[in-house]
């Protein structure tokens, strides 16, 4: 179990003294915030990128996985949805710095920016044994940061000979950024989620795989708008050679936004396009 540096369990956020945190036995929901699009933001690779966006549940709970570290701000896809007193909950599946799945007990510290755009730590925070934190009392147009220490980061190890494949991915003019460190199963295939259009390149941890073997890869697109695709959605496939963008495939996802994407090559960037 990863070092605890201790729970804040209620705090007061000056936002009109709204409790930011309630006791743990308080049934995880938002207020006046049921049933509302909301738009999903991300700094990662030094730009802000449309994460995701996705509707509010009847008790105002937004869930997102495969969250790495970083600033991150909801915004409402309608204006008219805006209430007073209105503040949402967050169900948030980490993924430590390396974009690895958190498989413990792990801190993560939280910070919002005030309006001298200071970063202030509000909480120090524990995501359960899968890596999953509860957040009541979001505000949106307010922008929160996440941190995990790096010495709480997992290390992936080795295990019966699955290689350990780093995704990196370029999003929205955003810089690279290692957005996932994960394995590929037993039969060579690594399986993604939550995968915007952009670019993206794979690379080998060297302790696994010196020669560029390639790997089937099996992912499920989200829109340009960070939407889940709930019908068949054609796909360009580029890949650069030589700096130079070439089309490869035109291909078309299942119903679930779902692609099959055999012989995918570590040292080649490639682009998803919608």
């Amino acid at each position: 179990m990863r070092k605890r540096t201790g729970l804040i369990s209620s705090i007061s956020f000056v936002l009109g003294a709204f409790l930011l945190f309630p006791p743990s036995s308080f049934a995880l929901e938002g207020s006046n915030a049921d049933d509302i699009k909301i738009k999903f933001y991300a700094k990662q690779g030094g730009e802000w990128i449309k994460a995701s966006t996705k509707r509010t549940d009847d008790k105002g709970v937004l869930e997102f996985k495969n969250v790495l570290p970083g600033w991150y701000e909801l915004k409402l896809e309608n204006e008219d949805d805006k209430e007073n007193g209105q503040t949402f909950a967050v169900r948030a599946r980490m993924v430590d710095n390396e974009g690895q799945r958190i498989k413990e007990k792990t801190d993560v510290s939280l910070y919002y920016e005030n309006s001298f755009n200071k970063k202030i730590k509000i909480a120090v925070l524990e995501t359960d044994n899968n890596g999953w934190l509860e957040l009541p009392g979001v505000y949106p147009e307010i922008k929160y940061f996440f941190d995990i220490d790096e010495d709480d980061n997992a290390h992936l190890k080795n295990k019966d000979g699955r290689a350990r494949v780093k995704v990196k991915a370029k999003i929205e003019g955003s810089s690279w950024f290692q957005a996932r460190y994960i394995r590929t199963d037993d039969s060579n295939l690594v399986e993604l989620e939550n995968v915007l259009p952009g670019k993206y390149k794979f690379s080998y941890n060297k302790k696994d795989r010196t020669s560029d073997r390639p790997f089937d890869l099996k992912i499920r697109m989200l829109n340009e708008n960070g939407e889940k695709i709930k019908e068949k959605t054609k796909v360009k496939l580029y890949a650069y050679q030589n700096k130079n963008k070439v089309l490869v495939a035109e291909l078309e996802t299942d119903s679930r936004g779902w692609l099959f994407l055999p012989g995918t090559m570590t040292k080649m960037k490639y682009k998803l396009s919608i």
